[in-house]
């Protein structure tokens, strides 16, 4: 699998040095409690691509 395929961490989290804490830059969904994708065309959205949730955003 080529390294364009994977998300690394670094771009999953953010992390503060100065108070030592990460925090995850996009949503978890609330039905399976999993990482969901933001897709901004053709209408801005969040996707749960393991249990299909939508929810539409509001940018």
């Amino acid at each position: 699998m080529s390294r364009e395929g994977k998300a690394f961490r670094s771009r999953l989290y953010e992390i503060d040095p100065r108070r030592g804490v990460a925090r995850l830059k996009n949503r978890v969904c609330p039905k399976c409690g999993r990482v969901m994708a933001l897709h901004r065309s053709p209408a801005p959205r969040w996707h749960c691509g393991y249990c299909s949730y939508t929810e539409v955003a509001r940018l």
